[in-house]
Formats: structure tokens, C-alpha cells, sequence
């Protein structure tokens, strides 16, 4: 008999044992789980990874111009700030590579016929943003080169001492389009801005946006 009870008891020992053993491994897989599952929320991407940047950077950066010389500078920028081996990951990228060699061979110039002086800005945006494949990036600004901008000098009704000369290195008054106006680019009302100026239009204006007072001294 107390054999019996020894044999029960130590029977129970090892039903205990392995009961507890198998709930801590239960109890270690979810926690691994758990951890691995939530590793991008405890863990971001490139939190603590050398040479990561404050500020975004720019993927690509061009111009595009006929052969009057009237055209428009873009720029293409990372949507998040990177780092430097992820910032060399998507600049490498083949779907950005060939989006560079595309606007560099004049494959834009062509769909525009080589004439930039009488289009809209939103257009030339429009169809730049429809060859992107890539959601780390956007166009960040397209601005009208020293050119085309010198056309935006002229009297406006609206500014009596309205500016009367245009500076091909400071580009103000020149027509151009943020991210955020890229972004909104689909929308009924489409807003111009001009570079270095208080004011914007509902329309594309090609006169003095800024007085002779508000130059900016170079």
C-alpha cells in the first residue's frame, strides 16, 4: 500500500512538472511572439542606425527646358527622414534609376513637344508624378527656371510699385508649386504660388507678384 501511494505521489510529481513546464513554454511563446509581432513598434526602422538625417532628403534633382531655354527645375524628396544606407537603398532603387535617365534624356521634353512656355505648371507636375513608382518619395517642388520666370515681371494692378526687374539667380516672383499644391493637384481649384512672394492666385498670372520694396537683397 505504501508503495502504491509512493508510486501516486511520485506519479503526480511528474504530472505536476510537466503541467508547469508546458503553460512556461505556452507562457515564452507568446511572449516571443509577441515581440517579434510588435519588433517595428518597440524597434522602428533605423531608429538608432548611424548617420540617420532631421531632415529628408532629396532622390532626384533636374531640369527640364526647351530649346528657347524655358523650362522648370524639379525635385524629387524622400517623404521621411533616412538614413544614410536607407537613403542609398532608394536612390539605387531601378524604378527611381530609370525614372532619372527618363526626365534626363529628354524623354519629358518630348511629351511636351520641347515647348515649356505656354504650359501650365500643374500639367508638367501631373504627368511627372504619373512615372513615379515609388511611395518613399515625391515631388517635392517644381519651380520655373530663370527663363521662364522672367516672364512673371510686369505691372500688376494690385501693387502700384509693383516690381520691375527679375533676378535669374534668386528666382523671385517665378511660378512654382509645393508638395502640398502637388498633392492637391487633382482638385477643382488649383493654387499658383510664386517664389519669394506673399501672395498666390487661382490662375496662372504672369505679372509682378511682389513690390520693388519687397526685393530680396542678394
Amino acid at each position: 500500500m505504501e508503495e502504491n501511494n509512493k508510486n501516486g505521489c511520485s506519479n503526480t510529481f511528474w504530472i505536476l512538472l510537466v503541467m508547469f513546464m508546458s503553460h512556461t513554454w505556452i507562457f515564452c511563446g507568446i511572449v516571443i511572439f509577441f515581440v517579434v509581432s510588435c519588433h517595428d513598434l518597440i524597434f522602428p526602422e533605423d531608429e538608432d542606425e548611424p548617420g540617420i538625417t532631421d531632415t529628408r532628403r532629396p532622390v532626384i534633382m533636374s531640369s527640364l527646358y526647351d530649346k528657347d531655354g524655358y523650362g522648370f527645375d524639379i525635385i524629387y524628396m524622400t517623404n521621411d527622414k533616412v538614413s544614410d544606407s536607407g537613403y542609398n537603398k532608394i536612390c539605387n532603387r531601378p524604378s527611381v534609376v530609370a525614372l532619372e535617365n527618363f526626365i534626363d534624356n529628354d524623354s519629358v521634353n518630348l511629351h511636351f513637344k520641347y515647348g515649356y512656355k505656354n504650359v501650365d505648371i500643374y500639367d508638367v507636375a501631373t504627368y511627372l508624378e504619373s512615372l513615379r513608382r515609388d511611395n518613399d518619395y515625391c515631388l517635392y517642388e517644381i519651380k520655373a527656371n530663370a527663363t521662364l520666370g522672367a516672364l512673371y515681371i510686369g505691372p500688376n494692378p494690385d501693387i502700384p510699385d509693383y516690381a520691375k526687374t527679375f533676378s535669374p539667380t534668386c528666382l523671385q516672383g517665378a511660378v512654382y508649386l509645393s508638395e502640398y499644391e502637388i498633392r492637391d493637384r487633382h482638385k477643382k481649384v488649383r493654387m499658383y504660388s510664386y517664389w519669394g512672394c506673399r501672395g498666390n492666385s487661382y490662375k496662372d498670372e504672369r505679372f509682378s507678384h511682389f513690390s520693388e520694396s519687397e526685393v530680396i537683397k542678394e
